[in-house]
């Protein structure tokens, strides 16, 4: 059995964004029937670091659990170990193309991938935020992991 490809969602802190992203993003890949694992990291992660209060709330008030999740920085490895990366800003993708140049073709601006490029904006960092501010983040997030489920499904359907 081929190994599951890999979603890697990356922020800066990787307590807030990159998580809420890799939680929603592998209970709707499970839903829909996809074959796909998710992670996340930070390019300026504390290693260890728990995830955002608010993060931890909006994530339960979905359903999802972040208590066990740990902050990890983004490494080489990581990296190129991923089928897709996907960055919140461009700061993430302009750390990514000192990283691991090599990787580039599978780096994506979350927002821009979700909308084939017609909006490229970054994700809200909620973080020293209120609660409103992370359910922002939650949902704007919830909708991108979405749709790229959708055109990533195409795609990999396009291939086979």
């Amino acid at each position: 059995m081929a190994a599951r490809p890999l979603w890697l969602f990356v922020c800066t802190g990787n307590t807030c964004r990159s998580p809420l992203a890799a939680a929603l993003a592998t209970a709707e890949a499970a839903a829909r029937g996809i074959e796909l694992e998710s992670a996340s990291a930070g390019i300026a992660a504390v290693d260890d670091a728990p995830a955002s209060e608010g993060a931890l709330r909006v994530a339960a008030e979905s359903g999802l659990d972040l208590a066990s999740h740990r902050a990890r920085l983004l490494t080489r490895p990581l990296a190129l170990a991923a089928a897709r990366l996907f960055v919140m800003d461009e700061r993430q993708r302009a750390f990514l193309r000192v990283l691991a140049p090599e990787a580039m073709d599978r780096v994506h601006v979350l927002r821009a991938y979700a909308t084939h490029e017609a909006d490229v904006r970054g994700v809200q960092d909620p973080f020293g935020g209120d609660v409103a501010a992370y359910r922002r983040a939650r949902d704007d997030l919830r909708g991108l992991v979405e749709r790229c489920l959708e055109r990533w499904s195409a795609e990999t359907a396009r291939r086979e």
